[in-house]
């Protein structure tokens, strides 16, 4: 947005374009597709100006994108085949083949809508997505408007429009008009949209509609058949009844279900399957009555596990937690009792992340707020590094109820400077590595938390593979042997084949793409 109004102040129409291209690139990132959209049309009419033939293309494939999850499916073709005609004009032919792909792929995601089980899917996924925030739900009411007039698909239509008013009884509406379409498909097809039905009666509060859905797509998805991808659908959908029983403090019904879960990714390798453990010790915890161990309890278990440094960083985590949650409700013996429990994780030496000792020492002495103790915690907190100090700024905004905001700009600028430092004191190789890494970091962080999204079907996470993919052949394009984008782009393959439900060797990646998706899959 700086850059935006240096641009309109000097008149900068390319610079501008190019800004508000970028804009909108963020924008979709964090949902807002509508806003989105009003950029990246203004970047067009910009691009339009100044007969930027290549900056017009990449605008309307982007556009295109966008239109298409909407649901504006006539224009989004139009767009990207109009984008795609662009780039053959000007010669570019890696790009024009990429957009012939994209152009290829909502065609066939056009015709694959076809069976009426799959119709019927995609609507209340779409329902769905718009009570969630991340559609417009106008546009979506719109769309199952027109589709009212259509005879077979009235009930499942008026029912979802009902939910996009929050009716009580929509989903079990919805359950009921649906069955007549869903036995027309296959077991996978019938086993998505019962999924759907019980993620909106979720988001509706309808508890038994929910669990009758939930029990219904994990029937379905057992006659689905015995393949890897069915195998992992089946995973899913019964992870998500065991989270429903959970939820319902029912962790007796709960427990068998992740022991399938384990079994089944035992079979298929799934990623998630350290997770997955992890979960199922938690519910036969729960289901045997034991309580949930104590701060004290969790260093202690750091202490004498091997302390190893990302466990560190869960410990601190879950200590930053309740750190918020004891300033805000406990009484003084709660809290006097979490700074001696500190004290127990300040004796071990050394802690891995340096300064942590003097963090945790700020905690111990806010907790205690004695006479003089908060002008300490003030004075050690100036000395602490950058990112200890931004950290303790937002868990004190928290626990004020606060939104939290980001740092200041001399904050921003001091951090930026020590990257600054950082650089310099780096090879031109390793800066080249650096800068690369930023870069797809953030691609492969987001495809290792929708490997944690048990909620997304099949298809959502295919599609997010093939933008993957896409970003990977970018990243080759040109380079040679011993390029830092070709390991990146062997990165992002591999958390497309995840995506996929296949199961890549992670050993084969080089680092520091091994070791960071390795720890982003934990």
């Amino acid at each position: 947005e700086e850059s935006l109004a240096l641009d309109e102040r000097l008149g900068d129409v390319r610079g501008k374009s190019a800004t508000l291209h970028a804009l909108a690139g963020v924008l979709v990132k964090r949902g807002d597709l509508d806003g989105a959209l009003r950029l990246y049309e203004e970047s067009l009419a910009l691009c339009e100006r100044l007969g930027d033939v290549q900056g017009k293309s990449a605008t309307l494939i982007m556009m295109a994108q966008v239109q298409f999850i909407q649901g504006e499916h006539a224009k989004a073709l139009a767009n990207v085949r109009a984008g795609w005609q662009l780039l053959q004009a000007i010669g570019a032919a890696p790009d024009a083949a990429q957009a012939a792909q994209l152009v290829q792929q909502m065609e066939a995601m056009l015709a694959s809508v076809g069976t009426p089980s799959r119709l019927v899917g995609a609507l209340i996924a779409a329902v769905v997505r718009a009570k969630r925030g991340q559609m417009s739900a106008t546009e979506v009411r719109a769309e199952l408007e027109r589709l009212l007039a259509e005879e077979a698909l009235a009930p499942v239509v008026t029912a979802l429009v009902a939910a996009l008013a929050d009716q009580a009884d929509a989903a079990a509406q919805l359950l009921l008009a649906a069955e007549p379409l869903l036995t027309k498909g296959t077991a996978a097809e019938r086993a998505d949209a019962l999924m759907g039905i019980g993620h909106l009666a979720n988001v509706l509060g309808d508890q038994v509609t929910e669990l009758r859905a939930r029990e219904a797509a994990v029937a379905a998805f057992r006659m689905a058949g015995d393949d890897r991808q069915s195998l992992v659908n089946l995973s899913i959908a019964l992870y998500d009844l065991a989270m429903f029983h959970v939820g319902q403090g029912d962790f007796a019904t709960a427990v068998p279900l992740p022991e399938e879960v384990v079994e089944l990714d035992e079979r298929t390798g799934h990623p998630d399957l350290a997770s997955y453990r992890a979960t199922l010790e938690e519910v036969r915890r729960r289901a045997a009555g034991v309580t949930a161990p104590t701060i004290r309890e969790a260093i202690i278990a750091w202490r004498d596990g091997g302390r190893d440094d990302w466990q560190f960083v869960a410990l601190l985590t879950k200590i930053c937690n309740h750190y918020v949650q004891t300033m805000r409700t406990g009484d003084r013996t709660s809290r006097w009792e979490l700074a001696h429990d500190l004290a127990v994780l300040r004796a071990i030496q050394p802690l891995p992340i340096a300064g942590t000792n003097d963090f945790l020492h700020v905690l111990q002495l806010r907790l205690r707020d004695e006479p003089g103790m908060a002008e300490r915690a003030a004075q050690i907190q100036a000395a602490l590094p950058t990112q200890l100090a931004l950290l303790l700024t937002v868990i004190e905004q928290q626990v004020r109820g606060e939104a939290v905001t980001l740092p200041a700009a001399t904050e921003v600028q001091a951090l930026a400077e020590q990257v600054a430092v950082l650089l310099s004191q780096l090879t031109p190789a390793q800066q080249a590595e650096l800068l690369v890494l930023a870069q797809v970091a953030p691609l492969v962080q987001l495809g290792a938390q929708l490997l944690r999204q048990p909620e997304l079907t099949a298809a959502e996470r295919s599609q997010f593979a093939e933008r993957l993919d896409q970003a990977a052949d970018q990243a080759e394009a040109g380079e040679v042997d011993g390029s830092p984008w070709l390991a990146a782009a062997a990165a992002l393959r591999l958390v497309a084949a995840w995506l996929r439900g296949c199961s890549p060797d992670l050993a084969a990646l080089p680092e520091p793409y091994r070791s960071l998706v390795a720890e982003m899959l934990k």
